[in-house]
C-alpha cells in the first residue's frame, strides 16, 4: 500500500467517523510488507478464531496506533510473545498465499469485506464516496449493515 495514500484515508477517517483513530499513524515506520504480519495472524488463526482475531486487532493497533514497523521482526516477536502465539511458518506463509487467491478469486475489496450467499458488502456499516480529488467522504450507515445481514439471514 502506498504510505501517503493510507494517510491520507486514516485523515480523511479520523476527521469524519473516527477521532480517535489512526492517531499515531507514522510515515517513517511504514512496512514495506504486511506479509510476514499477515503469517503471524494466520499462525495465531491455527490456534482459533479468538487468537486469530486479537492477533489482527493487535497488528493494526501496532500499525495505526502506535506507529510501529509491522515488517520488523522484533516488533512482530514482541507482539506475538503477547499474545502467546508462535512465530509463522512456511505454513502459515502458505496460508497467507490461499487467502490472497481466495480473495482475488471472491472480488475482496479490502477489510471488511462481507460474503452472503451471491451478495458481498464491503465496509457494510460506513458509506463510502471519493471526491473527485480522490479524497474520502465516510458517513456511519449502520442501517446498511443491518439491511445486509438482515437479507443474510432471512435466506438461511
Amino acid at each position: 500500500m502506498d504510505p501517503e495514500k493510507v494517510a491520507h484515508h486514516a485523515a480523511d477517517l479520523r476527521a469524519q467517523v473516527a477521532p480517535d483513530l489512526f492517531v499515531h499513524l507514522d510515515l517513517d515506520h511504514f512496512p514495506d510488507s504486511t506479509l510476514e504480519a499477515l503469517a503471524l495472524t494466520a499462525s495465531a488463526y491455527r490456534q482459533g478464531p479468538d487468537v486469530g482475531e486479537r492477533m489482527a486487532f493487535s497488528l493494526r493497533d501496532a500499525l495505526f496506533e502506535r506507529g510501529l514497523d509491522i515488517a520488523d521482526q522484533s516488533v512482530l516477536g514482541s507482539i506475538a510473545s503477547a499474545a502467546g502465539v508462535g512465530m509463522p511458518s512456511d505454513v502459515d506463509r502458505e496460508q497467507v498465499r490461499i487467502d490472497h487467491r481466495e480473495g482475488v478469486e471472491r472480488g475482496v475489496i479490502g477489510s471488511p469485506h462481507f460474503f452472503c450467499a451471491d451478495e458481498t458488502l464491503f465496509c457494510p456499516a460506513l458509506s463510502i464516496s471519493r471526491t473527485d480529488e480522490g479524497h474520502l467522504v465516510v458517513r456511519n450507515d449502520v442501517e446498511r449493515l443491518d439491511a445486509f445481514l438482515n437479507d443474510c439471514f432471512d435466506r438461511r
